[in-house]
């Protein structure tokens, strides 16, 4: 093999490399997109329940879903703070603008 020859070689080896990383790159990419949340979590606590009203098992329904049965049964607690919130702030005077409380 002449040395033009193997030169090339080496090149389109390269080339080869490079191209084999940037499709690799491409599907994990792709793969990436498909496994992003397509739904809320409320949306697919609706769609478990109209499943389960059409007559399909609780599991059946969460598993079609992808949703943890936690997940599926999670109640929202109350803000019990919102009393403190809606209340005035508390004033800062321009001594105590000038430093951390």
């Amino acid at each position: 093999m002449s040395v033009s020859k193997a030169k090339r070689l080496k090149e389109l080896e390269t080339e080869n490399t490079r191209l084999k990383r940037l499709l690799a790159a491409g599907e994990r990419g792709h793969e990436r997109s498909l496994e992003k949340k397509v739904v809320s979590a409320l949306s697919r606590r609706d769609l478990v329940r109209y499943m389960i009203d059409k007559g399909l098992s609780e599991r059946r329904s969460l598993s079609a879903v992808g949703m943890s049965p936690s997940a599926f049964r999670y109640q929202p607690v109350a803000d019990r703070n919102t009393a403190l919130r809606k209340g005035s702030s508390p004033s800062r005077s321009a001594t105590d603008a000038t430093g951390p409380r």
